[in-house]
């Protein structure tokens, strides 16, 4: 856990100096687990198993909403920009690669036994995977319909008027700013040729 952690530091660091200073983000999972391991006993394992099942299913899909984008979109950022583009995926493969790794050796039998020994009550693992799999299924929901409603259409029409046909766009984010005056639509759409990618702010009110 602490070489993942630090692999992770390794790729935030990289990705602030190559953003020119503006971008620094950091997965801080592994470096806690692994101070948590090392200073706590057995109780602190229990806990991170228990929150471990329970982010495991969030963790699958934050690595399919990375790969839910069209093929030829991926490929054409691989070929322009490979190190951009592997530092956005590898560090979502490398948490959960790194999460399964951990639920499997804080399941394992000789801390099962440890735990027995001691007399503690092993906790119900189905309780954190079913909350796991319906927050999962809710954020999936509302990722799918705030990417797929009219708003995310709209979006991407506006690019379309703005680029022209002979490009691709694909919704990247979209954000719904509610306040007393009028509805504000922010959204960042993906447009890309086959020899280049681009990212173009679209926003209106309702």
């Amino acid at each position: 856990m602490l070489v993942l952690g630090a692999v992770d530091l390794g790729l935030a660091v990289w990705q602030f100096m190559q953003s020119g200073g503006t971008t620094f983000g950091l997965n801080y999972g592994a470096l806690i687990s692994a101070v948590l391991l090392l200073s706590g006993g057995l109780a602190v394992s229990e806990f991170l198993r228990w929150i471990g099942w329970l982010v495991l299913p969030g963790a699958v899909l934050a690595l399919v909403t990375v790969f839910a984008q069209p093929l030829d979109l991926s490929l054409v950022q691989l070929r322009q920009a490979p190190a951009n583009y592997l530092t956005s995926v590898v560090p979502t493969v490398l948490s959960l690669v790194a999460l399964l790794w951990l639920l499997r050796e804080l399941g394992s039998a000789p801390l099962m036994q440890a735990r027995a020994i001691e007399g503690r009550k092993l906790r119900n693992i189905r309780v954190p995977q079913a909350l796991g799999v319906l927050l999962a299924l809710g954020g999936a929901t509302v990722l799918v319909v705030a990417l797929n409603g009219d708003r995310a259409q709209h979006a991407l029409a506006l690019a379309s008027q703005h680029g022209g046909k002979q490009l691709h766009y694909h919704l990247r984010s979209i954000n719904v700013i509610k306040s007393d005056g009028p509805t504000r639509v922010a959204s960042v759409v993906t447009v890309w040729d086959d020899k280049s990618v681009g990212y173009l702010q679209v926003n209106w009110q309702e």
